[in-house]
């Protein structure tokens, strides 16, 4: 149940159903484990727009990412739910905004819980069954491949230098962000919206990268390769 602190009496959030799904196989530096809290959420937009959205509780991005490396399955599971709550949205909302919703499709919500509850449970399942050379193997390449390409189209306001991971952080397209070590080495790849790299950068754990940094960053990733 929501609690009055985090918005139950509010008129604007209602969260409609939730998932917890773990534990993540923590990354080889790390022994903590990881869960991720999978919510479908109503509020209120613009104007009091009726939103419905699948929202993902957790550490942020680029923490996240070293844990859910490989989870191809997750992501389609994700990608599934989020395409049905997204139809729910749209048939909830009409199309002339004056007209009453419709709140029957709402009903379906919990459908689609279960339907990710399932999809999780056979992702475990099968998870078992495979190799983690085998989980690799098929997923880690595409994230590699796109953090070069990344990496060379990349303008000198897109490189980022983070204090605390001592890694540099480029910018790719569709909000893709890639880690790599000052030797060139490809570290994690995440998303991130634009929103979140501004508090990074006010908070002081990242900065802009200097001309040098960059320049040293591309000479190491093309030796090694």
């Amino acid at each position: 149940q929501l609690l009055h602190t985090f918005g139950r009496a509010s008129k604007t959030y209602d969260i409609l159903g939730q998932v917890v799904c773990g534990y993540f196989r923590p990354p080889a530096d790390s022994a903590e484990r990881l869960a991720l809290t999978i919510q479908v959420v109503e509020w209120r937009g613009a104007f009091g727009s009726f939103q419905l959205d699948l929202n993902l509780i957790g550490p942020d991005p680029e923490d996240a990412a070293p844990y859910l490396a490989g989870q191809e399955r997750l992501r389609r599971a994700l990608e599934r739910a989020r395409r049905k709550v997204a139809d729910i949205e749209r048939r909830v909302q009409p199309a002339d905004p004056a007209a009453p919703r419709n709140l029957t499709p709402l009903r379906e919500v919990p459908q689609v819980i279960r339907g990710l509850v399932q999809d999780l449970e056979r992702q475990g399942r099968q998870g078992v069954r495979r190799t983690v050379h085998a989980e690799e193997r098929g997923t880690q390449q595409r994230p590699v491949h796109m953090a070069i390409e990344d990496l060379h189209r990349a303008g000198p306001d897109q490189f980022f230098f983070d204090e605390h991971r001592r890694t540099i952080v480029v910018l790719g397209s569709r909000h893709r962000a890639h880690a790599f070590t000052p030797e060139g080495r490809h570290a994690t790849s995440f998303s991130l919206d634009p929103a979140a790299v501004d508090r990074r950068v006010r908070r002081g754990r990242w900065r802009v990268a200097t001309e040098e940094e960059r320049g040293g960053l591309l000479k190491a990733v093309a030796e090694q390769r």
